[in-house]
């Protein structure tokens, strides 16, 4: 937004990614959709070993029932067994006032 107007942007991704350090552990930028409306989320997760039989989840920014599917779908595809760690996971919706 200008004082002149609503002005396009080439590359709007570039002016959300470009502050974001490239070799952060436990994060990862995802792009999804809200309806129509495409949108970059960040993920950042911890997981720590437990001694305890239920591991304790804990997530912000980002519906609870996701978690498990989301530590699913990572055990899946990348062979590394984390059902039994505590997971504290956080979800960032980046927007133009970030």
């Amino acid at each position: 937004m200008k004082t002149s107007g609503l002005e396009d942007l080439a590359n709007p991704s570039q002016m959300f990614l470009e502050e974001r350090s490239k070799n952060l552990a436990g994060a990862t930028i995802i792009s999804t959709m809200e309806g129509s409306r495409p949108l970059l989320v960040e993920i950042q997760s911890l997981t720590t070993p437990t001694a305890f039989n239920n591991p304790r989840r804990i997530s912000t920014g980002l519906e609870y029932n996701k978690l498990p599917l989301l530590m699913a779908v990572f055990e899946k595809k990348s062979r590394v067994f984390i059902t039994t760690t505590r997971c504290l996971c956080k979800g960032i919706w980046w927007s133009e006032n970030r």
